[in-house]
C-alpha cells in the first residue's frame, strides 16, 4: 500500500516535470509556471488519494 502511494507520487512528480518543461518552453514568468504546477500536482494527488481510499474501502 505504502509502496503504491510512493509509486503514484513519483509518477505525479514525473508528469509535473514534463509539464514544467512544456510550460517553460513557452513564454511566462517563473512564478506563473510554479503556480500552475502546484495546481496540477495537487489535483493529481487528490485524485490518487481518493482512488486509493476507494480501493481500500471495497
Amino acid at each position: 500500500m505504502i509502496l503504491r502511494v510512493i509509486l503514484y507520487w513519483l509518477l505525479t512528480m514525473a508528469i509535473m516535470f514534463l509539464v514544467f518543461l512544456v510550460i517553460g518552453s513557452t513564454k511566462g514568468s517563473f512564478i506563473e509556471n510554479m503556480v500552475i504546477l502546484l495546481a496540477i500536482a495537487q489535483s493529481f494527488a487528490i485524485a490518487l488519494l481518493v482512488a486509493l481510499l476507494r480501493k481500500n474501502n471495497k
